[in-house]
């Protein structure tokens, strides 16, 4: 399995939420990772999405074909 690099960010988050997060034991960098990566991909589906639809009309008339390679 490859590990993706990491880099540190500053992020501000709700103070009560954290602490709460810390007595139950959650990991928040995993936890904010999964949401990230979630947002990332839901993003990329829409743009994809609208890519498409603007694809699908421009192919029928024969001017341009979309590359949806990057939405795997």
């Amino acid at each position: 399995m490859v590990t993706a690099a990491r880099r540190s960010r500053y992020l501000r988050l709700n103070a009560e939420t954290l602490d709460q997060a810390k007595e139950l034991g959650i990991n928040v960098t995993e936890v904010v990772e999964d949401a990230l990566e979630k947002a990332v991909s839901a993003m990329k589906r829409k743009i994809g999405l609208k890519r498409m639809q603007t694809g699908l009309t421009h192919s029928v008339s024969g001017t341009s074909r979309m590359d949806t390679r990057w939405l795997t």
